[in-house]
């Protein structure tokens, strides 16, 4: 049997296997489909591995990936507009985003904002805007809470260091265009 037909739909069929199914909105194939252009209007779904041969290009609004990118030889993102090229919004209490070399976190962006890296080379300004802005230095493998902090509040250049003991903090005080340092 080759074909068969009713009133909702149509069968072909292959050496006894049905190969492509039309029903009243759509159609199933079974096997491999083989064809110059495809043009789909309107959804579809394909459950199984999909291979592409060439360039991919998805028009429309939204792109959504749920899997993870592995041996990819390099993830390119280009941007000619105003807006950002690139958006990561974590809606859990997770890590924002965590940078890699091999299995070596080089830079992380954590949950709240808060970001660190392994070893920082900078050239040019860093800029720390905030209302109270700081800089501070732990050190991780210290006994205690022993840390240093760069605090610019109020146009005044704080130095804070403490190994996490009972005593106050040390503090250095500059003061800047000031008769009286405070």
């Amino acid at each position: 049997k080759l074909y068969e037909g009713s009133g909702n739909g149509s069968k072909l069929f292959h050496a006894g296997t049905e190969r492509l199914s039309t029903e009243t909105y759509g159609i199933d194939i079974n096997g491999e489909l083989q064809s110059d252009a495809l043009d789909v209007d309107g959804n579809g779904d394909i459950s199984g591995n999909l291979v592409l041969g060439g360039n991919l290009t998805v028009n429309g609004n939204t792109t959504t990936l749920d899997t993870t990118l592995q041996e990819v030889d390099q993830l390119f993102v280009s941007a000619n507009n105003t807006n950002y090229a690139g958006i990561i919004t974590q809606t859990g209490t997770g890590n924002i985003l965590g940078l890699f070399d091999g299995v070596t976190r080089v830079f992380n962006v954590a949950d709240g904002g808060a970001t660190s890296t392994g070893a920082l080379t900078v050239t040019g300004d860093i800029e720390v805007v905030d209302s109270t802005p700081r800089i501070k230095i732990t050190d991780s493998d210290a006994t205690g809470n022993a840390y240093a902090f760069i605090d610019g509040q109020a146009g005044k250049l704080k130095l804070f260091a403490d190994l996490g003991n009972n005593l106050s903090n040390s503090e250095i005080i500059f003061g800047v265009d000031s008769s009286t340092p405070k």
